[in-house]
């Protein structure tokens, strides 16, 4: 065979081995970058899926804590009907005024 014939083969073959090793570097790099954004955008939506699953939880206990039980209701009403013993107890221990705290403004004027 012919020596130039037999030199430009291997130099072929060299140059696709090194096209090929190009291409493997490249194609990982590629496939690397492309994982890791991904895998970014992946976490963003997981996380504002988070946020909308907790927010439910957080409104639920939000309306439980404002919510009364019927025995609270009855004790605010006792607490404010005319009469009652609790009503009475209250007016008692704040002197004799409906409401607790500082007197009126028209009371503080006549002393």
């Amino acid at each position: 065979m012919n020596e130039s014939l037999i030199a430009e083969a291997r130099k072929l073959v060299e140059d696709l081995a090194a096209q090929s090793a190009r291409e493997r570097e490249l194609f990982e790099t590629a496939y690397r970058l492309g994982f890791a954004s991904g895998e970014e955008v992946g976490y963003r939506r997981a996380h504002v899926e988070m946020a909308a699953e907790w927010s439910q939880v957080a409104a639920r206990v939000k309306a439980l804590g404002k919510e009364k039980s019927p025995a609270q209701v009855e004790l605010k009403r006792l607490r404010r009907e005319p009469g009652g013993e609790i009503y009475k107890a209250s007016l008692a221990r704040h002197g004799g005024r409906e409401y607790g705290g500082a007197a009126g403004a028209g009371e503080q004027g006549a002393a």
